[in-house]
This record gives structure tokens, C-alpha cells and sequence, in this order.
């Protein structure tokens, strides 16, 4: 009995295991194909603890036992392939983001700066980078300067020469 209930663990983990391969049937909810990707590695824990506890317990029954073993190997290196993945997408991209946005980002911008003629000094903060200031029109632009605001008193003589005009009937 307690094999039978190993085994369909297994089989449970292996098939939950084949999402990340294939696409979510129509007729499955898609977030049991969310549960396989994001959190898979959780249920590949079990499946390797359910493997373990097969090949424990081999003794009885040694068909069950190689079947919920190899069931549950598959479905764990299955529930494990996005973490791969993300792994080894992962361990060259702070690099590979450092030198497309980051470092060259400033100097452009610094270079673009001088050749409109634009007043500027540049600063290097290593650990202070952002890209905020990227576009020159932007909300951080420095170039075109900023229009001066209207004092009160020159917007309450618009306002009045505003409502002192002639209305048409």
C-alpha cells in the first residue's frame, strides 16, 4: 500500500514535471503550468524524498519500488529545469546588464552633454547608476533649460485682459 501511494507521487511529480517541457492543455488550469515553473523545485524535493523512500524500502516489492524510484528521479530532474536555466542564464547576466546599460550609459550621455554645449560635470558613482537621465528630453534632462515660471503678477494680467475681452453674442 505504501508503495502504491509512492508511486503515484511520482507519477503525480513527473507529469506535474512534463509541463515545464510542453505547453498547458486547454482543459488544465494554467496555473497548475505556474505551480511546475515557479515552484517546481519545492515538489522536486519531494519527489527525490519519495525516491529515496522507495528505494528504502525495495525489499517487498522490487517493481514498485525501481518504477517509483525511476518516476520519481524523472519527475524531480523535470521540476528542476527552470531552476537550471534560470541558473545558468543568470550567472553572466549582472555582467552582460553592466556592460550593455550601466558603465558606457553615463560617459554617452556625458559625451552627447558636451557636444550641444550643454554646462555639465560629471560625477562617478560607481554604486549610484540609474537610468533615469538616458533620454536628453527626459523628466531629468538638463538640456533644453527649463522655462521660468510666471510670477503672480504676471498671471493675474493675463487673467484679467482674459476676462476683459469683448464676448461675441
Amino acid at each position: 500500500m505504501l508503495c502504491a501511494l509512492l508511486l503515484l507521487f511520482a507519477a503525480f511529480s513527473a507529469l506535474l514535471g512534463l509541463l515545464t517541457v510542453i505547453s498547458v492543455p486547454r482543459w488544465l488550469d494554467w496555473r497548475v503550468g505556474l505551480l511546475a515553473g515557479e515552484y517546481g523545485h519545492w515538489v522536486a524535493l519531494g519527489a527525490l524524498a519519495v525516491a529515496g523512500g522507495a528505494a528504502a524500502l525495495r525489499e517487498g516489492r522490487p517493481l514498485c519500488a525501481d518504477a517509483t524510484v525511476a518516476l520519481g528521479l524523472v519527475g524531480a530532474g523535470l521540476l528542476l529545469k527552470p531552476a537550471f536555466q534560470a541558473w545558468r542564464i543568470g550567472r553572466d547576466l549582472p555582467a552582460r546588464f553592466e556592460r550593455a546599460f550601466v558603465a558606457a550609459r553615463s560617459e554617452r550621455l556625458e559625451a552627447r552633454l558636451a557636444a550641444v554645449g550643454v554646462p555639465h560635470l560629471f560625477v562617478s558613482l560607481p554604486w549610484a547608476t540609474h537610468a533615469f537621465e538616458h533620454n536628453l528630453n527626459g523628466p531629468a534632462a538638463s538640456w533644453p533649460p527649463p522655462r521660468p515660471r510666471p510670477s503672480w503678477t504676471q498671471l493675474s494680467a493675463e487673467r484679467a485682459a482674459f476676462t476683459a475681452a469683448p464676448r461675441r453674442r
